[in-house]
């Protein structure tokens, strides 16, 4: 169309005439006068000139590049030109991929995405790559010494959770709680507890339709869930 345009208005100008030019006598090629691009045959020439008409309306400030989106063209300039643009001046979760020049309006997007080029996440206290946010943050605390996991049985702390379910087969045959009533042993308190319920009869746990009791919170939901059926 635009091209079409140029003909009817401007029928003076070549713009879109392409210079041919011969290589040798057997070689014919096709000169893009807009950019200096050489094509190789009259197709090719067409379907770039494509690029500057009305398919390709966005332009790029610093070079000739044009795009079909405004996407397409802020993230050429991201990656060639390495300039940063926030639109409406919201900052909030706005990353731009360092890699690829993607533009992304979350932290959870950007740290998901940022997993896909691998190895994109440096140790600020050493420098070591990792291929995700999680991994980073494990190694992380090889220099902090931070524990965030805990052995309920026995209060030690590690760093990662696989430490800890390493350590919890340890705990596997070793029963320091004793039933009172009986040579029943438990791993936990939690267990022991419920084990003496089925020797004194207590049942804790009242349902708040019918009012039967169980010695156990999950005997008691289960049961609760048996009023809502349809009859």
């Amino acid at each position: 169309h635009l091209q079409k345009h140029i003909e009817q208005i401007h029928p003076k100008s070549n713009t879109f005439e392409p210079k041919e030019r011969k290589v040798n006598a057997y070689v014919k090629t096709f000169l893009c006068n807009m950019c200096g691009k050489i094509l190789k045959s009259s197709i090719t020439y067409e379907n770039h000139m494509l690029k500057h008409q009305s398919k390709c309306p966005y332009s790029c400030d610093l070079c000739p590049e044009t795009f079909p989106n405004r996407g397409a063209r802020r993230k050429h300039e991201v990656k060639v030109h390495n300039i940063l643009i926030k639109e409406n001046g919201n900052t909030d979760g706005y990353h731009v991929c360092e890699v690829c020049g993607l533009e992304l309006f979350s932290d959870g997007g950007y740290y998901h995405h940022k997993d896909k080029h691998g190895d994109p996440y440096p140790c600020p206290h050493c420098g070591k790559l990792y291929a995700s946010r999680s991994l980073m943050l494990c190694h992380i605390r090889r220099h902090t010494n931070e524990r965030p996991f805990t052995c309920t049985l026995c209060d030690r702390n590690f760093k990662i959770k696989q430490e800890l379910n390493a350590h919890m087969k340890i705990h596997k045959d070793v029963r320091p709680y004793h039933c009172p009533y009986c040579p029943k042993t438990c791993r936990k308190n939690t267990e022991l507890t419920n084990h003496i319920r089925t020797h004194t009869g207590e049942k804790p746990y009242i349902c708040d339709i019918c009012d039967k009791g169980f010695a156990q919170a999950g005997d008691m939901r289960k049961h609760r869930q048996l009023h809502f059926r349809p009859s």
